[in-house]
């Protein structure tokens, strides 16, 4: 809703803007034709990253841990989710330490005390969880 908020924001004020540049009174109507159709290029563009940069081929094992994440009500919930413990989480960025969003297959109960490489044993955590976590075994719920 930020997002959405801000971008409104940003294409009001150019559309203001331009208004002023043109030396030509401030026009409400002008102005949400404008964001209207400012909205509708970035929407596109949005539906455009798919092209960009294409979804990056996980192995059937990832791809098994990946579907295990909490779906979250964005934009495109394929690509973006949530680890047991509430993190954002991007399909894209799995095995990846330099972004926030970047996360790794993790034992939930460690090889140590006995857990497997099996799926049912996996879950995707968000690369600094799993940090923190370290080879203990976590109750499902992060906050041990």
């Amino acid at each position: 809703m930020n997002k959405l908020l801000t971008e409104v924001l940003v294409l009001s004020a150019g559309s203001a803007l331009r208004q002023a540049i043109q030396n030509k009174p401030l026009d409400l109507g002008t102005t949400i034709s404008d964001v209207l159709i400012g909205k509708a290029a970035l929407t596109t563009l949005h539906g455009l990253d798919n092209l960009i940069f294409p979804p990056r081929k996980l192995d059937s094992k990832t791809e098994v841990v990946w579907n295990k994440r909490r779906k979250k009500a964005f934009r495109n919930p394929s690509k973006v989710g949530e680890d047991a413990c509430g993190k954002t989480i991007k399909r894209n960025h799995h095995g990846r330490r330099d972004v926030k969003t970047g996360w790794e297959k993790d034992h939930m109960q460690s090889k140590k005390d006995g857990g497997s490489d099996e799926p049912c044993n996996m879950q995707p955590l968000q690369y600094e969880m799993n940090i923190v976590k370290g080879g203990d075994s976590w109750p499902n719920d992060c906050n041990s």
